[in-house]
């Protein structure tokens, strides 16, 4: 982790999130690429085959989701494993290894029903007993993983028969069927006598999704090719390459020699670097949207002084998000005040996030005990100044935000 101290009067930054999502995808590459101009608004036929390579800045550590907890392992995870329910286009849930499902009318039990024939990668048959196993693992108090606390709600889960499976809450559970859309069902017959913790299956996994693993080389890239027996029916795409390139400038030269297909932009090449190079867009076609990700400071609760809320409180006022989306985002962003996306069904548009009111942080600091007693311009309680430290992973937008949130005359002294 890259950690940032901040010694600071008021630091800003709390629950409040910004981020804008950019991608970016090669277009035709010919050296006639004016005259054949690919028209986007324009419907194409679909066409199978070839191969589409992306980048990714880190490794996974493994393919088990639940184990791993990285992005990286999930990305290329969901295209190798399958769960009972996913998200369509439309954000609704729908089915993906189940055809069906009920909801008791005192809204306790789930009863899924799975697609007949379903298969895994190796030609074994996909049942609710595998469904069972995967409730079993990630509820499992030895199995290391930080998603199983839904699933612990489940007081009663069971396969009555090779395609039913049925799960039992205590209470009624609003997220429940959103819970099932977010776990990797695992092979019983591949797993049940290992440590799931340990297991060389992370490295070499049996799916039953669109892919399955061909090849992983350590560093480089992990290499996706069709899967015979996949659920969902046949990709389009024959093989899915994810080359392993840490540094987004250099993801940024791989695109522009066309060895890569597509990346996410930060904001500097979104805002900067293509309207300085009209010969990009010759070759690459350009997109912008909000994405679903966000970015946030979260507190440790139980430690001082974060387990008051006139402190968190402040800290949210304190925090000017307009100047972080601009200078660190290049504009390229918006603030929220819940992790929603703004305009889903989820996002209430009644919430506003904090507004920047220095005057209000400052009172609620007061009202918490810190006073600049000593006359220093820090803040401080019962001889104690007012400072804590950011934790960050590599990050270098998080690291510009680190510097912003700091006071004017701690910038100058860094």
């Amino acid at each position: 982790m890259m950690r940032v101290t901040n010694q600071c009067r008021i630091i800003r930054l709390a629950s409040v999130v910004f981020i804008s999502f950019l991608v970016s995808a090669c277009g035709n590459s010919s050296s006639n690429q004016a005259n054949n101009q690919i028209d986007y608004t324009k419907n194409y036929p679909a066409t199978t085959g070839g191969t589409l390579i992306d980048a990714m800045t880190g490794e996974p550590s493994g393919l088990i989701a639940m184990i791993a907890g990285e992005s990286a392992a999930s990305a290329i995870a969901s295209n190798i494993f399958n769960s009972l329910l996913k998200y369509d286009k439309n954000l609704d849930i729908t089915g993906e290894l189940a055809q069906s499902w009920e909801v008791s009318n005192d809204q306790k039990t789930i009863t899924f029903h799975l697609k007949p024939n379903l298969k895994w990668a190796d030609s074994q048959p996909l049942t609710s007993d595998d469904v069972l196993f995967t409730w079993q693992k990630v509820t499992d108090k030895k199995t290391r993983t930080p998603y199983g606390s839904d699933f612990k709600l489940v007081t009663k889960a069971e396969a009555p028969d090779i395609n039913t499976f049925r799960v039992t809450y205590a209470a009624p559970y609003a997220p429940a069927l959103d819970t099932w859309a977010g776990l990797h069902i695992l092979p019983k017959h591949l797993l049940k006598n290992q440590d799931i913790n340990n297991t060389t299956f992370a490295r070499n996994p049996i799916g039953s999704h669109y892919y399955k693993l061909d090849s992983w080389k350590n560093g480089q890239y992990l290499k996706l090719i069709r899967n015979p027996n996949a659920t969902q029916g046949q990709a389009k795409i024959d093989t899915l390459l994810s080359r392993i390139i840490p540094d987004k400038a250099a993801q940024f030269l791989e695109l522009s020699a066309d060895n890569i297909d597509s990346m996410g932009l930060n904001p500097i090449q979104y805002a900067r670097i293509f309207p300085a190079r009209p010969d990009l867009n010759k070759n690459i076609a350009l997109y912008k949207e909000l994405g679903n990700s966000y970015t946030y400071l979260g507190f440790n609760l139980k430690r001082k002084p974060f387990d008051d809320i006139r402190v968190r409180q402040a800290i949210n006022y304190a925090i000017n998000k307009q100047e972080i989306i601009d200078g660190v985002l290049l504009g390229l962003g918006e603030p929220v005040a819940s992790p929603y996306k703004p305009g889903t069904r989820w996002s209430n548009p009644a919430l506003k996030p904090y507004a920047y009111d220095p005057n209000k942080a400052k009172a609620l600091l007061k009202e918490a005990g810190y006073e600049d007693h000593d006359g220093d311009g820090i803040l401080d309680k019962d001889g104690k100044p007012f400072t804590f430290e950011i934790l960050t992973n590599q990050n270098k937008e998080r690291e510009m935000t680190a510097v912003l949130i700091q006071p004017t005359s701690q910038r100058n002294r860094n």
